[in-house]
């Protein structure tokens, strides 16, 4: 029997949300012969996914495993289910417990695997922010990919994986499914617990991938959950320093991975330059108004950030003044980064 294990990091604060989740997982049409194997990592949730799956009735086709753990982080939980993936299992998917998928998601990812893929991803919806994600940034399909012939919808990702990636976050978690026998060693950046952990597990993925398949149907629905990326938007929450200082520190593990694995390619590299460059502005920029504004927490936050960057005093006051030339000059336009 063929089996995909499907990881769901758990912690929310709203009930019936992992319920929904893990219920998306079951109602899944999938061909004979398949197997789900759900493992859902409870990251010391304020609501205990045992309490919230008790009672729980699975199919003969389907297990259910709970994993606990301290709290980590997004990455951290992701990389306790991926410890816990048996060896004889074909493919792995991740949900989010704030997400869902529509029936079809696993049949079209496994038939995508099916005819070669080592990864495939979907399109996504996030009915609060957007009704598309690919629409979002601007991307049809065909811009990114070529159709593949006799599947509706189904495209083949551009050869220039690397560019795409790094220019745009092509795959929420939650639309991923791989191969597992070809990326079992694979796992997140742990540290990068407010962003950018995502990113950088998909680069790597995508590049040990020969074939990437994925689909402009929607898939998965992304919820209102506990989103420490979402939540931490606001200028004048400590979090959003968090989330830009982790955002900078992925595109430093980012830069090593580029200089390691493609370092013949200039575009690539000169594209990374500019991005910590940009993402360095906008961090020094945050922190400085944080700090002028006395909000509580964002001198914690900027120690933290100093402790955890040796080079932090070296660029820091640079890109202050940076910023207050671009300003002064009214060439300085805020990045959401």
């Amino acid at each position: 029997m063929n089996k995909i294990a499907v990881i769901i990091p758990f912690f929310q604060r709203q009930p019936g949300l992992l319920a929904k989740a893990v219920d998306s997982v079951l109602a899944q049409r999938l061909a004979p012969g398949w197997r789900v194997e759900i493992i859902v990592v409870d990251d010391a949730s304020p609501i205990p996914a045992q309490g919230e799956l008790a009672g729980r009735s699975l199919p003969k086709r389907a297990s259910l495993q709970i994993a606990t753990q301290q709290n980590g982080g997004p990455g951290a939980a992701r990389n306790t289910g991926l410890d816990l993936v048996a060896d004889d299992v074909d493919a792995v998917a991740f949900l989010d417990s704030d997400d869902v998928w529509t029936r079809h998601h696993l049949a079209n990812a496994l038939a995508a695997l099916a005819a070669g893929a080592d990864l495939y991803f979907a399109n996504h919806t996030r009915p609060t922010i957007y009704d598309s994600y690919f629409g979002s940034m601007g991307l049809g399909a065909r811009q990114i990919g070529r159709p593949v012939l006799d599947e509706p919808r189904l495209y083949q990702l551009a050869d220039d994986k690397l560019r795409l990636i790094l220019k745009h976050y092509l795959a929420q978690t939650s639309t991923i499914v791989f191969g597992w026998a070809k990326h079992r060693a694979l796992r997140f950046a742990a540290e990068l617990r407010s962003a950018g952990e995502d990113q950088v597990f998909l680069l790597s993925l995508a590049m040990a991938s020969s074939k990437i398949l994925f689909s402009e149907a929607f898939d998965v629905v992304c919820g209102d959950g506990v989103n420490v990326y979402f939540s931490n938007l606001d200028w004048d929450r400590p979090g959003c320093l968090r989330r830009m200082a982790d955002r900078l520190s992925s595109f430093h593990i980012i830069e090593a991975f580029v200089s390691a694995h493609a370092a013949h390619d200039t575009d690539a590299r000169r594209f990374v330059e500019e991005k910590i460059a940009s993402l360095q502005r906008m961090t020094a920029l945050v922190s400085a108004r944080g700090l002028l504004k006395r909000i509580s927490g964002f001198a914690g936050e900027t120690r933290a950030m100093a402790r955890r960057d040796p080079s932090f005093w070296s660029w820091y006051p640079r890109r202050l003044v940076e910023v207050g030339v671009l300003m002064a000059t009214g060439r300085f336009t805020p990045a959401d980064e």
